[in-house]
């Protein structure tokens, strides 16, 4: 099961449609959390913290787990499918469609960073980050990846062979031309000697 740990806004920002249910809320005390809190606990009240978690999953974990009722904790894996969202590709579409299971925590550890912009208003929200980071992370470099280029860059591979073979055909095509032209011609050279011989 791949799980994924973010904030809450991280269904909403990618655009994850919710089927049934509701989405994580850092309002809802069992959607908040903070493994560094629960080390004071004692073990069967920790363990009892950890198993309450609400989890957002998607339809096809739902289907392999065998999840008919939402905001009941799913004995293998320990958390609480609080909402159903639409099946998602979470690789490539090289991978098959696997289960998932999202998270929500207070304060993740971010490998990356997801800013959703109104459309035509991507220059500005980059220029406005600029600044943010600026004032945040005066030292460090920002590297920014429109969504688009990354998701070119999996399809890389299928985009040069489309361009071979869409060279390959064209180079087909021409040689199949040019041999139907030279049969027309040939044909045509015999006519005209046909035509010679009987006048």
């Amino acid at each position: 099961i791949n799980i994924i740990t973010a904030d809450f806004d991280f269904a909403r920002t990618l655009g994850f449609k919710l089927t049934s249910g509701r989405h994580l809320d850092a309002g809802y005390g069992t959607d908040s959390f903070d493994l560094g809190s629960t080390w004071s606990m004692p073990p069967k009240e920790r363990n009892e913290y950890i198993n309450s978690r609400s989890a957002l999953i998607t339809a096809t974990t739902a289907l392999l787990l065998g999840i008919e009722r939402l905001d009941t904790t799913i004995s293998k894996v320990g958390y609480t499918p609080v909402g159903i969202l639409e099946d998602f590709h979470r690789e490539s579409l090289h991978h098959a469609l696997g289960p998932v299971i999202i998270l929500g925590d207070n304060n993740p550890d971010y490998a990356q960073l997801f800013i959703r912009t109104a459309p035509g208003m991507e220059q500005e929200a980059q220029r406005s980050l600029a600044t943010v980071w600026k004032e945040i992370y005066p030292n460090r470099l920002r590297d920014v990846q429109w969504m688009s280029d990354i998701l070119e860059k999996q399809y890389e591979a299928e985009q040069k062979q489309q361009l071979l073979l869409s060279l390959f055909s064209g180079l087909m095509l021409l040689l199949s031309a040019m041999g139907v032209f030279g049969l027309i011609v040939q044909a045509a050279r015999q006519r005209i000697k046909e035509i010679g011989i009987r006048k």
